[in-house]
């Protein structure tokens, strides 16, 4: 996971809930949180949080809404 413009200190393996692939891991900066859920074949959402309280609470940096044309 990189930590917006930081490299990981360590590769980050994706996990699978529900219809939601999940990469979490620790940076520098504490912990971030890169979510891809997905909607059918022609929607998704994206969003980026970050924690630096160990993961307890999350705070959201950035999120989109994506839509096949």
């Amino acid at each position: 996971v990189d930590s917006m413009g930081m490299p990981p200190p360590t590769a980050t393996a994706g996990q699978w809930r529900g219809n939601e692939f999940v990469f979490e891991g620790d940076t520098p900066m504490g912990k971030a949180r890169y979510t891809y859920a997905f909607h059918g074949a022609d929607r998704y959402e994206f969003r980026i949080e970050s924690s630096s309280d160990g993961g307890k609470t999350w705070n959201r940096f950035m999120e989109g809404d994506y839509r096949r044309k």
